[in-house]
């Protein structure tokens, strides 16, 4: 399966839903391919690291919750219509 997770909701590592998003990526990339939307800022500490995994990688000032929450109504279904993904995972407090 391609399964399209968002990691926005990060957060440097530092809450819950972080540990969450984690503990999913870690196992659904032992038998899927994942692409993750992420900050770069993220992605230098995100610990889920393998061949099954991939970047792409989301401007920083979407971290601003009113920004984060337009793109995430207005271009991720842009971006979702590009591509063809069998799963979408988006966690968030």
């Amino acid at each position: 399966m391609k399964i399209l997770v968002s990691v926005l909701a990060f957060d440097n590592g530092k809450s819950g839903v972080a540990e969450y998003t984690i503990s999913v990526c870690r196992e659904l990339s032992r038998e899927h391919q994942l692409e993750l939307l992420i900050h770069a800022s993220d992605a230098a500490i995100f610990p889920v690291r393998n061949t099954n995994v991939s970047y792409r990688y989301v401007r920083e000032y979407l971290k601003k919750p009113f920004l984060s929450m337009a793109w995430h109504l207005y271009i991720l279904p842009l971006i979702l219509h590009a591509k063809n993904y069998d799963l979408i995972l988006l966690p968030a407090g």
